[in-house]
């Protein structure tokens, strides 16, 4: 049932995306600084339909505090990792995605590319692929584009 709800809510979040936008000197700034709460809000600012999901992962206060639906489901029964550092690798992940994006709308990543930091991020942090939350059955990039229109309807639909 919370996976439902969850679902729900990034659905939702996801819907309010706008036009694509090239990651800005300001955004890197902010992950230079370590500000991971805002580099979401500038990208979510700018229409990154990733950026509504990231931003309910992170507690209410801005530090990376992973939301326990999808988190502790994912993270459970692994070493325990430094929130923080893996909130702030998968925001850089996602901006250099972001910046090596030629496919299909430039600037706004697929499900697949999007999964594809996460793995890259939760390996280097010796976690499953399973623990991205769009690829928490089987880990596939498969299972990203079957699930994207519920965790990022306004996807790049391009592979």
């Amino acid at each position: 049932m919370w996976r439902l709800a969850i679902l729900v809510l990034v659905l939702l979040a996801a819907c309010a995306a706008g036009p694509a936008a090239v990651p800005s000197e300001a955004e890197a700034g902010l992950l230079t600084r370590g500000d991971v709460a805002g580099y979401w809000r500038a990208r979510d600012r700018r229409g990154d339909p990733v950026a509504p999901v990231a931003l309910a992962v992170l507690d209410p206060q801005g530090r990376p505090g992973l939301w326990h639906g999808i988190a502790a489901n994912a993270l459970q029964g692994h070493a325990p990792v430094d929130s923080g550092a893996l909130a702030l690798a998968i925001a850089r992940g996602h901006h250099a995605a972001l910046l090596e994006d030629r496919a299909g709308t430039p600037a706004r990543l697929s499900a697949a590319q999007v999964a594809a930091y996460h793995h890259r991020v939760m390996a280097a942090f010796g976690l499953p692929r399973t623990a991205f939350g769009g690829t928490q059955l089987t880990g596939t990039l498969t299972e990203a584009r079957l699930t994207a229109p519920l965790w990022c309807p306004v996807c790049d639909r391009a592979p």
